[in-house]
């Protein structure tokens, strides 16, 4: 593959995602030195849509090239090249992802049982009870992989009920975090709303797409810090004051923490929830 591509005056190659089978192409690319840019699916689909009608890989191949060109020459904003992973960050991601799939197993027992024939019940027990064990010493494993980022860990759980099963996900699966600013971290998690105005029209904002194991993850650990960090609980109750819905208030809580996290790992900073308070909260906090 390599060699047939440098017979052409080639500097970037765009790769469509399919769910996951592009990162080993991503990588191989790199390493060749070649800038590698992952194309959302949907923008490429509604770029291809305008373009063409056919449905072939060959028009889809030229159209994805007429894209890649499009985007470099005339994005309004920087291109996100394809950055080489950490291995460490990768086997955490890996570990975290089959933990996950784990626990959605034994979710999927434990609902069976209920209302499963008493003749089965012990089979499922069985297997329930093989799926603990097999969830538990994952989590071991986990931890242990988890200290090759110690000093991050030790500089964000300070951040009261940010434990370190959240902290796992988010370094293992927001490669960016510190390393861009809290506006596109936010997007690129799936917490920042979108615009939908026509004319006069001012629509609902909505939040969607991003990373779902990185809001999960968020969404499980907000409502505790914001019950117990000042900094969270002023800023949730502002928004219910102004009349937010408490869901809406939550997700606009948890974009708050990401991108106070984003900010403490740009800037090498420590937590120092007064930075994030009202003049009137820091009196009474101190």
């Amino acid at each position: 593959m390599i060699y047939h591509i440098r017979q052409f005056p080639v500097h970037v190659a765009l790769l469509e995602a399919t769910g996951g089978l592009e990162q080993e192409v991503a990588l191989v690319l790199h390493k060749a030195g070649w800038r590698v840019n992952m194309a959302n699916p949907r923008k490429a689909a509604h770029f291809i849509r305008s373009q063409e009608n056919a449905k072939t890989n060959n028009s889809d191949a030229k159209m994805l090239a007429r894209y890649a060109r499009n985007l470099i020459e005339n994005s309004a904003r920087p291109v996100n090249y394809f950055m080489l992973p950490d291995p460490k960050r990768v086997e955490l991601e890996v570990l975290i992802k089959r933990r996950n799939e784990l626990i959605g197993m034994q979710v999927a027992e434990q609902s069976r049982l209920s209302g499963a024939h008493k003749r089965i019940q012990g089979e499922i027990q069985r297997n329930i009870t093989s799926l603990n064990k097999r969830i538990t010493k994952l989590e071991l494993i986990i931890e242990k992989a988890s200290n090759h980022f110690r000093e991050i860990f030790d500089k964000i759980c300070i951040i009261r009920d940010i434990g370190k099963s959240t902290l796992a996900v988010l370094i293992s699966m927001m490669q960016e975090l510190g390393k861009t600013n809290g506006k596109r971290i936010a997007s690129l998690a799936g917490l920042a709303p979108h615009a939908c105005d026509s004319g006069k029209l001012k629509g609902q904002r909505f939040c969607w797409g991003g990373r779902t194991e990185v809001q999960l993850a968020l969404y499980m650990a907000i409502p505790t810090a914001v019950r117990y960090e000042p900094a969270f609980w002023e800023f949730y109750q502002q928004l219910l004051s102004r009349g937010k819905a408490k869901k809406v208030a939550l997700v606009a809580c948890m974009r708050k923490l990401l991108m106070c996290i984003n900010t403490l790992l740009q800037e090498k900073l420590d937590w120092d929830p007064r930075r994030y308070l009202s003049v009137k909260e820091c009196q009474s906090a101190a």
